[in-house]
């Protein structure tokens, strides 16, 4: 299903993309923990760090201002007009939803298995959504992948939590790590770092 941004009003979304604090999770390494399995192989190789930046707008204007962001997740390639050979869009306040392209398969997995051991299987166990941003769920079951903080105005990614993208023929995990803010009140962005790989 259709996820959207929780509507607030322009005051409060100026506050919060003005102050969209650097917060991190701790970031899985390029070396995950010993298998469980005797002889299992991590399935995700190489790990790669990918930083998302946002497009600048202004949050009194609504989501619209931010534009879209095309994103390949797997390279970093990336543009506000659709040129890159992408597999993502990012769109919303701060570009904050994530879809994907046309025609690809979108997923995610609740999971605390490391990256670099994420495998077919778990591909085959992931949810399927049509886009995912904020994370409003009052329960231990997340509906997004990044919560928000009205309180302290921090942004951080969800936890255990890992995205899938297949275009048909590759499927590309990846798990957001640390969310930024850039700019002031009437002008800023979002910048995103995901680890990200090929499931093998």
């Amino acid at each position: 299903m259709t996820l959207f941004i929780k509507n607030i009003s322009k005051s409060i979304i100026a506050l919060a993309a003005v102050s969209l604090i650097f917060s991190s999770c701790q970031k899985e390494n390029n070396n995950p923990s010993p298998l469980a399995v005797q002889n299992e192989k991590a399935v995700v190789n190489p790990i790669n760090t990918r930083v998302i930046n946002g497009n600048y707008g202004n949050p009194a204007l609504g989501p619209a201002a931010f534009g879209t962001r095309y994103v390949n997740i797997y390279t970093g390639a990336q543009d506000s007009v659709g040129t890159v050979a992408y597999n993502l869009r990012f769109t919303g306040t701060n570009n904050g939803t994530i879809s994907p392209k046309s025609g690809y398969t979108f997923k995610y997995l609740v999971t605390t298995t490391a990256l670099g051991s994420i495998s077919a299987a778990n591909y085959a166990t992931a949810t399927t959504v049509t886009s995912w941003g904020q994370n409003t769920s009052t329960t231990s079951t997340p509906n997004g992948w990044w919560n928000y903080n009205s309180t302290t105005h921090v942004a951080s990614p969800v936890t255990n939590m890992v995205l899938f993208v297949n275009d048909g023929t590759n499927t590309y995990a990846f798990k957001a790590t640390a969310i930024a803010g850039q700019g002031g009140a009437t002008s800023n962005r979002a910048v995103y770092t995901f680890q990200s790989g090929i499931v093998n």
